[in-house]
């Protein structure tokens, strides 16, 4: 069976790891990706070349439009690329988006599967033409995967009445290395017991709520990684709660660093807060501390909760105290081995790239009228009742 992947965000390397899986299980796989895209960061984002001996083919093809995912279709169209028999297309876009509409159009033909994603956690309401383009998609496609209970929750809303599983983000695995972690701890600088953020720094992601509970907690340090409009404000925060001292600033990371920086934490924190046109949708920095033996401490925004499962900590957002009293707790040597066992475990069972690619390869086999891979099945089983 051959499969088309349509991803923006896999114009970066580190993005690819279940599609690669995927054609190492010996599916003809070619991703589509766009000539460049704009961080959101800022910057320019080109296409990463594929690890040497990698069997996933890469195609990279001119775009229209902005940088976003309901606002750009490619040029020359992906026609082109399908197989002469069974075509499964996944395509990891908006749905009520230029590049869903024109993928869709291709899977007119009866022996063409379709499967799209939901990563929208609030009811939006679509102008014309978007939301006659979302209904024309949601009629082609043979089934939707959403990143969590509320994603799925919301394309049923938005009209969408297949089949739906829930698709999470993969990660590798790797387990606590002592030696590891105390290398990355000096590269970056990090002291004492590390409570540490990374991501953006704007106002939703709540890093305020985040400084002034590690002000109320003397054993703690902060360290904070990312960028942002807030990045100045929040200096000033540290300064203002005299806690400057023991709080370091990083700027933006590369994937890499990002992720050796939440190896090197004692805990991470995402303390997001919810606002009238976002919520969070996931929460991948969790699942990257999880996966690495890191406990986990959230807010009760969107999904986050159901990310961390019985794995973290989940503090009512804006919660000060309750945040400190979370960060407390993960003083104790004890609670810190219990959680870093459960984060382990969940990463293990719920997000790791094989579990991921099952159920991706289910729903691919799936749209084209295959059975899915039953030794799949039976592996995601827990992934899916999550």
């Amino acid at each position: 069976m051959k499969v088309l992947i349509v991803a923006h965000a896999a114009i970066r390397e580190s993005n690819r790891a279940v599609y690669r899986r995927l054609a190492f299980r010996g599916y003809d796989v070619t991703l589509i990706i766009p000539h460049r895209w704009k961080s959101v960061l800022g910057g320019r984002l080109d296409p990463e070349p594929e690890p040497v001996g990698s069997p996933l083919k890469l195609v990279v093809r001119r775009r229209m439009g902005k940088s976003h995912s309901n606002l750009f279709f490619f040029i020359r169209g992906i026609t082109d690329l399908l197989g002469p028999a069974k075509t499964a297309i996944y395509v990891d876009q908006d749905p009520a988006g230029l590049c869903a509409y024109q993928v869709a159009r291709v899977a007119q033909r009866p022996d063409v599967g379709l499967v799209i994603l939901s990563i929208q956690n609030i009811l939006k309401r679509y102008p014309f033409p978007f939301n006659l383009m979302q209904q024309y998609v949601f009629r082609r496609a043979s089934s939707a995967l959403a990143v969590s209970r509320e994603c799925e929750t919301t394309i049923i809303e938005r009209g969408f009445h297949g089949p739906i599983d829930i698709f999470n983000f993969g990660y590798d695995l790797l387990p606590p290395d002592e030696a590891r972690r105390n290398d990355l701890r000096s590269k970056f600088g990090i002291t004492g017991f590390a409570v540490g953020y990374v991501g953006r720094f704007v106002e939703e992601k709540g890093i305020d709520v985040l400084l002034r509970a590690i002000a109320r907690v003397p054993e703690a340090t902060g360290f904070i990684a990312g960028d942002g409009p807030l990045s100045a404000p929040l200096a000033l925060l540290a300064s203002e709660l005299g806690i400057a001292d023991r709080v370091s600033f990083c700027g933006p990371l590369a994937p890499s660093d990002a992720m050796d920086v939440i190896a090197a934490l004692d805990v991470c924190v995402l303390p997001s807060r919810t606002r009238q046109n976002w919520k969070e949708q996931f929460g991948r920095v969790l699942v990257e501390a999880m996966a690495q033996g890191v406990p986990v401490i959230g807010s009760s925004s969107g999904a986050i909760p159901e990310t961390m499962g019985d794995a973290g900590i989940v503090f009512e957002e804006d919660a000060v105290e309750e945040l400190a009293a979370a960060i407390r707790s993960t003083l104790q040597p004890s609670r810190r081995a219990e959680m870093i066992e459960r984060g382990l475990e969940r990463a293990k069972t719920c997000y790791s790239i094989d579990a991921v690619t099952n159920v991706l390869e289910n729903a691919l086999l799936q749209s084209v009228g295959q059975s899915p891979n039953a030794e799949s099945k039976v592996r995601t089983g827990l992934t899916l009742l999550n």
